[in-house]
């Protein structure tokens, strides 16, 4: 399994997904070498770990994106520091060192995102065995709907292509990339992400008692939507002026965003948190009576998970593979900020409202184990290997 990051390294999506899906296909008895660019003083009881550069220390970067000036916050820093000079130029240096790898034994390669996509069709090459490309977000969604990077793009073609299966976090994603590239649906398989529910705090009712609190927690990236957040916190504050917004994450957009904060009159009721650490992003999410997650593309959103798990109530974007598991949630297009804006006054102003909304959503939330996810992922490796022995 060829990854970019992993908790406890990188908290983010991908980093979450890569760290319980190896925990999980582990128990299932499925045997794990994880590769990870550089090395790191980290290890797991539950899988081995390769390292394709020995080098510990991240150099300095100063990233310019190809044809695109775009930003991978959460795919380029390690522990607070940046990777290297280029972030493609570390995408083709992991596929040169990763030859080495076609000298081990395995049965299956299994991709994590366009990062690693290269390296993995460079040991299909070498060793014929069969190629999973795990797309947990395109770059489409990365750039708000977007061309982004021809780079990026020219591989994700490539690595759809080439790939024996693609899994995809998503029904949205599946659909999403047979429309924009081409692919064949008959190999896609959708896995839906899922969540450890009792790593999240309590809510703390004291703050809650002299606050309302409204949450947007993510990249301030053109993806996840924060200016479409600041338009709903405007329309918000003009029906009530005891709520008060939280903007947390760091990202390209910071500048603007407390810019159009200012120019929507609304700056006095806008919190600017920057970049949280994981201790810091579960008391976030408790405090808030509500979590907006206004994404303009999202091939998932575990952070609408881990809102729940700290029971606080999610309104969401249509545009959200999220929305496709929990059904017990208010959703509205991410353009539609009148909409967006009237369902979190409803769930600050109705407490019968916020307490169903709540208590259904949890309820599915106890379905979504990633037990359930590593088990379709292994049945897509059997699959594959069945095809492949005939």
């Amino acid at each position: 399994m060829l990854g970019w990051e992993i908790a406890p390294l990188q908290k983010g999506g991908l980093g979450t997904a890569c760290f319980f899906i190896t925990k999980y296909l582990s128990s299932l008895g499925v045997k794990i070498s994880f590769v990870l660019p550089r090395k790191f003083n980290i290890s797991f009881d539950f899988m081995d770990l390769i390292f394709c550069s020995e080098e510990k220390r991240p150099k300095k970067s100063n990233y310019y994106m190809d044809d695109f000036l775009y930003t991978y916050f959460s795919l380029k820093v390690f522990n607070g520091e940046l990777y290297s000079n280029s972030l493609f130029e570390e995408v083709e240096n992991y596929s040169k060192a990763a030859k080495k790898l076609a000298k081990l034994d395995f049965d299956v390669i299994h991709c994590h995102d366009w990062l690693t996509i290269k390296a993995g069709l460079v040991i299909k090459k070498l060793t014929g065995k069969p190629l999973v490309f795990h797309v947990h977000a395109t770059e489409f969604d990365r750039t708000g709907l977007n061309y982004g990077s021809s780079y990026v793009h020219k591989l994700e073609e490539l690595g759809l292509k080439e790939a024996d299966a693609i899994i995809v976090v998503s029904n949205y994603t599946k659909d999403l990339i047979v429309k924009k590239y081409g692919v064949d649906p008959s190999k896609v398989f959708v896995v839906h992400n899922a969540i450890e529910e009792q790593d999240f705090f309590e809510s703390f009712e004291e703050i809650k008692k002299h606050y309302k609190i409204v949450l947007f927690l993510g990249r301030l990236t053109l993806q996840k939507g924060p200016d479409y957040f600041l338009r709903v916190a405007k329309r918000v504050s003009e029906f009530r002026d005891d709520v008060v917004f939280v903007v947390a994450g760091s990202g390209e957009m910071e500048k603007q965003l407390i810019e159009m904060a200012v120019s929507l009159g609304i700056a006095d009721k806008v919190i600017f948190t920057g970049f949280l650490s994981n201790e810091e992003v579960k008391k976030m999410y408790s405090i808030a009576d509500v979590y907006v997650m206004p994404s303009v593309s999202e091939p998932f959103g575990i952070s609408a998970l881990e809102a729940l798990a700290s029971s606080t109530p999610i309104v969401i974007s249509k545009q959200s593979g999220v929305s496709e598991v929990i059904k017990h949630c208010l959703k509205a297009d991410f353009w539609d900020v009148d909409r967006f804006a009237e369902y979190v006054l409803h769930l600050l102003e109705n407490e019968v409202l916020h307490k169903e909304v709540l208590s259904n959503a949890k309820k599915e939330l106890s379905s979504l184990k990633w037990e359930k996810s590593a088990r379709k992922i292994k049945e897509v490796y059997e699959y594959l290997l069945r095809e492949k022995n005939g």
